[in-house]
């Protein structure tokens, strides 16, 4: 626990998208019109790394966990897509009706160049999986199933919950408060088919979603 909190703190301040702002951009690629998407693409980069293969180096040589002991299967694949299915099917509209929310609209796509054409739509949504897996990974398999074994099911997942909800503050509050539920709903789906694919599924098509619907229907200045 003590190495996560370490890992979700250098996440935050140094491989946050304003460090890279702050620091590389301009010795990067100065005034570069794209500067907007790579440092997103940083950001995404470093979830990867700090949230998803140093926590499963760790879990695999000092842990001496497999991960297929974190959820990096398969799993209850016939469970797992009924439940990917059910959930578009529930969340699509709820996704659309939050998409004329201005916060919203002000908030997502995070890089604004997604909706000037499509391939550089397609491109940030293809980069934004990069993060959804380090956030899946890292909530739903690395933390539940790892900390299952010692506190239980409803302990574990309560727990991912808390944290992963922590970190959406000063996001749009409908989203903070889809964070609670979310975190809820993608534990228990992940540890129902002993797999993260899952929940990940379901995560990137909200994000995508929600995208999308704010292109769409995009009316702030």
């Amino acid at each position: 626990m003590i190495g996560s909190t370490a890992l979700l703190t250098i996440y935050l301040y140094q491989g946050h998208h304003s460090f890279y702002t702050r620091h590389l951009a301009e010795p990067l690629f100065g005034d570069d019109p794209y500067n907007d998407w790579y440092r997103h693409l940083y950001q995404n980069i470093a979830a990867l790394i700090l949230l998803a293969a140093i926590p499963a180096l760790g879990a695999r040589f000092v842990l001496r966990r497999r991960l297929r002991d974190q959820g990096v299967a398969l799993g209850d694949w016939r469970f797992g897509l009924k439940a990917v299915l059910v959930g578009v099917v529930v969340l699509t509209p709820l996704l659309y009706l939050g998409s004329f929310d201005p916060a919203i609209q002000r908030e997502y796509p995070l890089t604004k160049l997604a909706g000037c054409a499509t391939d550089l739509f397609v491109l940030w949504e293809l980069t934004y999986l990069l993060y959804y897996i380090a956030w899946e990974y890292f909530f739903r398999g690395f933390s539940l199933f790892l900390l299952q074994d010692r506190w239980g099911a409803t302990t574990a997942i309560l727990y991912q919950t808390v944290v992963s909800t922590l970190l959406h503050i000063g996001k749009p509050q409908p989203e903070m408060v889809a964070a609670i539920v979310g975190g809820l709903v993608f534990g228990a789906l992940a540890l129902r088919t002993r797999s993260i694919i899952y929940p990940l599924l379901l995560h990137w098509y909200v994000g995508a979603c929600t995208d999308t619907f704010s292109i769409l229907n995009h009316t702030v200045p």
